[in-house]
């Protein structure tokens, strides 16, 4: 065979082989991405929390601050440090819960106190974490947004709620220095400086206690409707549910209703029907001694709370 046709064989199967692997023959070798000297990247943020909430108890979170770039990285952490004056942002309507250790816009008013402007260094490749926990119970998160002429509050309701954080950085703190003005708010020249950065959102449930105050104990099939008082028959509710809501509606219709999907509708149908069935026939409650039974679990949770109320102030006494 002529030497020429080998050559065309040669390169007719090196051709085949490389489309084969995807790589054109042309193709030149690509580099793996890595941060270039004097690279700017913005930190990553990562929120660590239990997945329940507690409304009695503080909002408690764990955050981590990670440079993957090439420079050093300056975080606002003044808030990040402090068990009061993050912002917290709720919104019902999507079920989110923002809480920002900086403020996105400028403030008018000078507080009589806020904390002194502090800063963590994080240099490249470095990670820094720590705690945040509220100054109160979780169930006094609130934003108020404008309604009108009147401002509305909201609130934490039951349910499955996406939380994240955020966090306020830049790359120097010269010019949040030399930013700085006499007279004004002291997060101000923060915002002025600051860069944005956010965590993944993580999922909590916001769950009903008794103690919070916010549950009910509802009948499934109310008594106008034939429902009896019989054990099987009552259920964990909100306030709005079994108050404003359901009243004597058919309690598998209210529910379907409710449900935000039918994977939740059959979840809880079936946590409903098992409680039934664990009841058969069930005791029936006197409603007389059930209101007894009420009245005194008010009066020990007032009595635990003044408790508390008493051991913080011999706390505070003691330094």
């Amino acid at each position: 065979m002529p030497a020429r046709l080998y050559l065309i064989i040669i390169l007719v199967s090196f051709t085949s082989v490389a489309w084969a692997c995807g790589v054109k023959p042309t193709d030149t070798p690509i580099a793996v991405s890595s941060p270039t000297p004097n690279e700017q990247l913005a930190p990553t943020v990562q929120l660590i929390i239990n997945s329940t909430l507690k409304l009695g108890a503080p909002l408690e979170l764990r955050w981590r601050l990670s440079n993957p770039g090439t420079q050093p990285i300056y975080v606002y952490s003044s808030l990040l440090r402090e068990t009061f004056g993050a912002d917290v942002e709720i919104n019902p309507e999507i079920k989110s819960i923002e809480v920002r250790f900086t403020r996105l816009e400028p403030l008018a008013i000078a507080p009589n106190y806020f904390p002194e402007v502090q800063f963590i260094k994080i240099d490249p490749g470095k990670t820094e974490e720590g705690t945040h926990t509220s100054h109160g119970p979780s169930k006094g998160l609130i934003t108020y947004r404008s309604n009108g002429s009147r401002m509305a509050e909201l609130r934490l309701s039951p349910g499955e709620w996406a939380i994240r954080i955020l966090i306020a950085y830049g790359y120097e703190i010269e010019s949040f220095k030399q930013g700085s003005r006499s007279n004004e708010h002291p997060i101000n020249p923060v915002v002025r400086w600051q860069r944005i950065a956010y965590s993944n959102p993580e999922r909590i449930v916001r769950s009903l206690v008794r103690g919070d105050r916010d549950a009910h104990i509802d009948h499934l099939v109310s008594l106008r409707a034939g429902g009896s008082n019989a054990l099987g028959n009552f259920v964990l509710t909100c306030r709005i549910c079994n108050g404003d809501e359901k009243r004597d509606e058919n309690w598998q219709s209210f529910l379907r209703r409710k449900a935000p999907d039918d994977v939740t509708y059959d979840l809880r149908r079936k946590r409903i029907d098992a409680w039934i069935a664990d009841c058969p026939g069930g005791a029936v409650l006197d409603p007389a001694l059930l209101s007894v039974v009420d009245r005194q679990v008010d009066r020990a949770i007032a009595a635990f709370d003044v408790a508390l109320e008493n051991i913080r102030a011999l706390k505070q006494r003691g330094g």
